[in-house]
């Protein structure tokens, strides 16, 4: 699913203003992980000399440029830029999901590489579409390997590989990502600076979600009706979450190096205390 980040220099007063963009995250919310970040904008004297301008839009620009996220697609809002339409929006998001350059290499040796949404390599592709989890995402089916390793390239906020088998779906998103690999047991994933998110689908109705940031080495493993989950060098955060609502049904914060076992039930996860 996309990120999508608003960043603006002062904040809505009105209350109408924002119960309606409340609404609007709500509507979006199936779509894209919408944030918006209210700046507090550098205050001027009523009668502002050019330098003090300059300087406060300086002080301004420095704050905006902390809240862009790494290889992420920049826009500048301004009134000298081109107004989109609903469909050009629309599309231009879609077209900027799909781009990026990745490489793929399974326990037979055999590689795939991919560039937006063409691919040439020896490993066999059985379905390339546009879709599946999402309109806007590309989709590979390959034959089934014992062992699936990812390389990314500048892996921006919207950067999504999922694998699926027999014994469950495992999803990578977020930047800086640099590698991951998938086995039936678990995944492994290792990058630089990441602000990643891993999940594993096992259960109709319910996922396992991982979160954290920085410089990480994350190793998820599953045996017999157990998950196991280590970060190190960093900390991470466990949620049980449900397709059906929203927010977490139980989430507990871990320490770097520190494991967090998980028992899988029929009707759901819990952890093990």
């Amino acid at each position: 699913m996309q990120s999508v980040n608003i960043i603006c220099l002062g904040r809505l007063k009105e209350s109408y203003l924002r119960d309606a963009c409340k609404e609007y995250e709500k509507r979006l919310g199936g779509f894209c992980v919408l944030k918006i970040h209210e700046l507090e904008p550098v205050a001027l004297p009523n009668e502002p000399s050019d330098r003090q301008i300059e300087d406060a839009l300086e002080k301004e620009a420095e704050m905006i440029e902390k809240k862009l996220a790494k290889n992420a697609l920049t826009v500048a809002m301004c009134i000298e830029g081109k107004q989109f339409s609903s469909e050009e929006l629309a599309a231009k998001l879609s077209d900027t999901a799909v781009q990026g350059k990745c490489w793929f290499k399974n326990a037979e040796g055999e590689t795939l590489e991919c560039e937006g949404t063409n691919y040439s390599g020896d490993m066999q592709v059985i379905d390339a579409s546009i879709g599946g989890f999402s309109a806007s995402y590309f989709s590979l089916t390959v034959p089934y390997s014992k062992r699936l390793e990812a390389s990314l390239e500048n892996a921006g906020p919207d950067s999504f590989i999922s694998v699926g088998s027999d014994l469950g779906g495992w999803a990578v998103l977020g930047s800086g990502v640099q590698r991951t690999i998938f086995t039936d047991s678990g995944v492994e994933t290792t990058g630089e600076n990441m602000e990643y998110s891993i999940r594993f689908f096992s259960i109709e109705e319910f996922y396992l979600e991982v979160t954290g940031s920085g410089e990480s080495h994350i190793r998820y493993v599953r045996k017999g009706g157990k998950l196991y989950l280590t970060a190190q060098d960093a900390a991470f955060t466990v949620k049980f979450k449900s397709f059906l609502e929203e927010g977490s049904m139980d989430s507990m914060d871990f320490s770097a190096g520190e494991t967090c076992t998980i028992r899988i039930r029929d009707d759901g996860m819990e952890f093990v205390r």
